[in-house]
C-alpha cells in the first residue's frame, strides 16, 4: 500500500508486482476538475489495485470517493456532490490491443508511463451530471415585466405513461 501517491506510473510494472495503491489527491492538483468546480477545495480518495487478471490482461481496478462543489444549472447556488466510483481499466499498447480486451474499458499507453492524476480526473469528469441540479431546488425566474422574482418548487412531473402501466395489469 501506498499513502503518497505518485502523479506518473508505469502501469505494466505496477501490475507486474501487483501494486495496490491509496491515498488523497488535492482537487487543485487536478486542474481540468478544479475548473469545473466551483471551489477549489477538497480530496479524492483512492484505493486501486493493479494486476493482471485471468486473460493475462494488465489492469487497475478499484473505487474513487470525492465530494466536490458543484453550481445549481437551476438557481446558481453552490452545492456538494458526492461521488463513488467503481474503476476498472485494461492497459494496452495499441488500438488492435483495445479490441482485444473489449468490453473492458481500456487505456492506450505510450512510452510506457501513465499520468495516474490525469487517469482518475478522466474518471471523475466523466462522472459528472451533464446539468448539475439540487435534489430539491427552488428555482429562481425572474418575470422582466412585473420586475419581481418569483421563487417556485419544482416538482418531479407524472409520467404520462404511468395510467398505461396500471391498465396493462
Amino acid at each position: 500500500m501506498t499513502s503518497r501517491l505518485p502523479k506518473s506510473i508505469d502501469p505494466f510494472k505496477f501490475c507486474k508486482k501487483k501494486t495496490a495503491i491509496s491515498g488523497q489527491i488535492d482537487v487543485r492538483q487536478l486542474k481540468r476538475l478544479s475548473k469545473i468546480a466551483s471551489t477549489e477545495t477538497g480530496v479524492v480518495t483512492i484505493d486501486l489495485v493493479f494486476e493482471k487478471n485471468s486473460s493475462r490482461v494488465n489492469h487497475v481496478h478499484g473505487s474513487i470517493d470525492a465530494v466536490i462543489s458543484l453550481i445549481c444549472q437551476n438557481c446558481l447556488k453552490e452545492f456538494d456532490t458526492e461521488f463513488h466510483l467503481e474503476m476498472a481499466l485494461a492497459f494496452v499498447t495499441s488500438e488492435s490491443g483495445m479490441m482485444k480486451v473489449e468490453p473492458m474499458e481500456s487505456v492506450i499507453v505510450e512510452d510506457s508511463k501513465v499520468d495516474l492524476f490525469h487517469l482518475i480526473e478522466d474518471e471523475l469528469i466523466l462522472a459528472l451530471p451533464i446539468s448539475a441540479k439540487h435534489k430539491d431546488c427552488k428555482k429562481i425566474i425572474h418575470n422582466s415585466q412585473l420586475g419581481e422574482i418569483i421563487e417556485e418548487t419544482i416538482e418531479k412531473k407524472e409520467n404520462p405513461f404511468e395510467i398505461l402501466k396500471q391498465m396493462k395489469h
